[in-house]
């Protein structure tokens, strides 16, 4: 079994495997924010490589696809069939209909911009739109912090409507989702914490940083799964 005293390798670069574990999706904003936050992480090691625009980091990654950072249907469709469950409960009709904060949003929808649901995708428009400080529409156009305005009113039902699935029943969703995605964070821990049971199988030493880099949608699931 391996010695559980033994963490990384003192003899490589500490950004190095088995140093470090870096694990990402392979979207292209995913990609840049682990070099923006490596760099911020790393600097001071990579520019003493003499090099630091060639120095390797190397990515543990997939296909979008087929990648377990986020539930993944295409993975497992009993994950899908969860979601839709939860989407045809009494409990989540209950509340898309009768609410008063499904009231109020789908009241706004429909006085100010003449539509009869609010769509799926408005979270990541609000939100893309005003972080790259873009104008938003004029009834949107009021995020003073307090939980108030439109833009708080809106933002808080997309959020609660889109993270239903996750809280659903128990969390069940979230729990076999990111089943896959918690064994390889488990993976990490358990070669230290009981070596015995859980040797290494890579002939490596486990890392003394494992890092992920996702979404909010593999957040969000992951700490449903905690309760």
């Amino acid at each position: 079994p391996h010695d559980a005293s033994i963490i990384g390798d003192p003899t490589k670069a500490i950004f190095q495997e088995p140093n470090l574990k870096y694990r990402a999706d392979d979207e292209q904003r995913t990609l840049m924010s682990g070099q923006v936050l490596l760099r911020g992480l790393f600097g001071p090691e990579l520019a003493a490589t003499g090099d630091d625009e060639t120095a390797v980091i190397k990515l543990h990654t997939a296909d979008y696809n087929v990648d377990v950072l986020t539930p993944n249907e295409k993975v497992c469709p009993r994950v899908g069939e969860l979601r839709s469950e939860a989407y045809a409960s009494d409990e989540y009709k209950s509340w898309a209909l009768t609410s008063i904060e499904a009231k109020t949003t789908k009241s706004l929808m429909k006085v100010k911009f003449g539509i009869d649901e609010v769509p799926e995708d408005i979270l990541d428009c609000m939100m893309t739109t005003i972080c790259t400080d873009r104008n938003l529409p004029d009834a949107l156009n009021d995020y003073d912090g307090t939980g108030n305005g439109n833009f708080e009113v809106v933002s808080d039902f997309a959020v609660e409507n889109f993270t239903f699935p996750y809280k659903y029943n128990d969390g069940a969703y979230s729990k076999l989702g990111m089943g896959p995605l918690w064994l390889e964070i488990m993976s990490n821990i358990l070669q230290i914490v009981d070596s015995t049971n859980h040797p290494t199988t890579s002939g490596m030493p486990p890392p003394k940083l494992a890092l992920f880099s996702g979404h909010d949608t593999t957040l969000m699931p992951i700490l449903a799964t905690l309760g």
